[in-house]
């Protein structure tokens, strides 16, 4: 596998299945919720009851549901599952998160601290998430709590720049 490093990218929502209903898929999916994805769930069997709110399939992966999402998160834990989707992934045109196995990603999800317009990213490139999650922490607490004002601000000043600039 080629050397990879994380590129923070700003993704349009894309049409996302998250296979899994335990806590690592509560954890992916609270992060797409976050980011007004919609997201089809499905799973062997609800094991988080965070998941009992949201419409879970309950069910197999096939072929024929594959070829419908551009993002597959595979948080089963499954490890003949992660194979099958990865060998998948380049026939259905899908990018492809093994969680918790990095050879097996296309991309890797970071540890996100949102503040409105303000995003911090902290990433291992899949190495060890929770070393990501904590220094993420300690950003936001050393953060102001309300930043929305400051970014207004200076997005104003943005706007205004490019104004002036094309007179």
């Amino acid at each position: 596998m080629q050397d990879s490093f994380t590129l923070p990218i700003a993704l349009t929502p894309k049409k996302t299945l998250l296979i899994g209903a335990g806590s690592v898929a509560k954890q992916k999916h609270i992060a797409l919720k976050e980011s007004k994805w919609e997201v089809k769930i499905i799973a062997k069997a609800i094991k988080d009851s965070y998941f009992e709110n949201f419409n879970v399939e309950i069910g197999e992966i096939q072929d024929s549901l594959l070829q419908s999402f551009e993002l597959v998160i595979d948080a089963s834990g499954d490890e003949t599952l992660g194979t099958f989707l990865w060998e998948r992934r380049k026939k259905f045109g899908y990018l492809l998160n093994v969680v918790d196995n990095p050879k097996r990603c296309d991309f890797y999800f970071g540890a996100i601290a949102r503040y409105q317009d303000l995003s911090v990213l902290v990433s291992t490139n899949g190495a060890s998430p929770i070393l990501a999650q904590s220094i993420r922490d300690k950003i936001a607490r050393i953060l102001p709590n309300s930043l929305e004002p400051l970014v207004e601000k200076l997005k104003k000043m943005r706007q205004n720049l490019k104004i002036d600039e094309s007179k």
